[in-house]
């Protein structure tokens, strides 16, 4: 669901508002995570945590597939290829290397 929403936006309203709202979403979803187990306590979330975390995950999928469709546009077509898959792995170097 979250692929076609931004797939939308993307084709309205444009790249950066779109990746940008995305975002916005992913984070307002995490820190609202964060500050819901800080308030209530992390057993007694209840319904609330899950809702909230498939929220935050809408956001950061929405992000993730405006990246992959704004590619075409961003670069040029020599390079496409290449763009991606060396962000793509120093992306995944980041996450190992992650504590």
């Amino acid at each position: 669901m979250a692929d076609g929403v931004s797939g939308y936006l993307y084709s309205r309203i444009g790249l950066k508002k779109s990746l940008g709202g995305s975002f916005f979403i992913g984070a307002f979803g995490g820190l609202a995570v964060l500050i819901n187990g800080a308030i209530y306590g992390w057993d007694s979330a209840g319904y609330v945590f899950p809702i909230l975390v498939i929220f935050s995950k809408f956001g950061l999928a929405g992000a993730f597939n405006i990246v992959y469709v704004c590619n075409i546009d961003v670069f040029p077509t020599l390079f496409q290829a290449g763009s991606l898959g060396i962000v793509n792995f120093l992306a995944r170097v980041a996450t190992i290397l992650a504590p």
